[in-house]
């Protein structure tokens, strides 16, 4: 059986493709991870910790946290681009110890969950810790696949 194929069906094919290959490196895919537990208080701040895994020179990448409160209403967000092999940090307010790259503008007392959106090849883990110079709390929370959750 002898199969013919349209020029259009040919031209999208190779359209498709390179834009496929032209947004490698730069692309941001979406909701990649879900983090419950995130707190903004006088006392404690969520630290986002993520690391572009292309390798160095390959491209970069920019990648948001959304934070929701309790209630799921938007409470900010905050965006960092980074190049290959690079770790960026985004938290929801100031540290003594850390300069985070980006800061979430987020309203005082506020609990809830935050998302992490970018290219698939981030790598992330969070941490709720004191503001002061020396931690006197630091707690790590679950960094979910989307919105599942892995073991036991």
């Amino acid at each position: 059986m002898k199969r013919t194929y349209s020029l259009a069906a040919i031209a999208s094919l190779v359209l498709w493709g390179s834009v496929a290959l032209a947004s490698v490196g730069n692309k941001v895919d979406g909701h990649l991870y879900t983090i419950p537990g995130v707190l903004h208080t006088s006392y404690l701040v969520t630290v986002f910790q993520c690391t572009n895994s292309y390798p160095t020179g390959f491209g970069s990448i920019t990648w948001t946290v959304e934070i929701f409160d309790a209630a799921g209403q938007p409470a900010g967000s905050a965006t960092h681009t980074m190049g290959g092999g690079a770790t960026g940090v985004i938290t929801t307010g100031p540290i003594l110890s850390l300069a985070p790259n980006a800061q979430a503008s987020v309203p005082l007392g506020t609990q809830g969950v935050a998302r992490i959106i970018g290219d698939k090849k981030l790598l992330c883990s969070a941490y709720v810790t004191s503001p002061n110079s020396v931690p006197g709390y630091m707690n790590s929370l679950p960094v979910l696949s989307k919105n599942k959750q892995k073991g036991n």
